[in-house]
C-alpha cells in the first residue's frame, strides 16, 4: 500500500491493489467478499485543519 501528503490541496493519498481480506463476519455478503479474497483501495482524505509537511 501507497501512502502520501499531498501539501498543495491539504490531503493524504492512499492507493494499493495488493491486499487480501483476513476475515469476514456473518454480516458480509459471501457472494461479495470472503477471506483470502484480493481487493484494491483508492483514496483521498482531505486533513482538517490544513497541514504541511517538509522532510528534515
Amino acid at each position: 500500500m501507497d501512502v502520501s501528503y499531498i501539501n498543495s490541496v491539504h490531503a493524504v493519498k492512499v492507493t494499493g491493489t495488493n491486499l487480501v481480506v483476513q476475515t469476514a463476519d456473518a454480516n458480509c455478503d459471501p457472494t461479495l467478499i470472503n477471506a483470502g479474497d484480493a481487493l484494491g483501495i483508492t483514496g483521498t482524505f482531505v486533513i482538517t485543519p490544513a497541514e504541511t509537511i517538509t522532510s528534515p
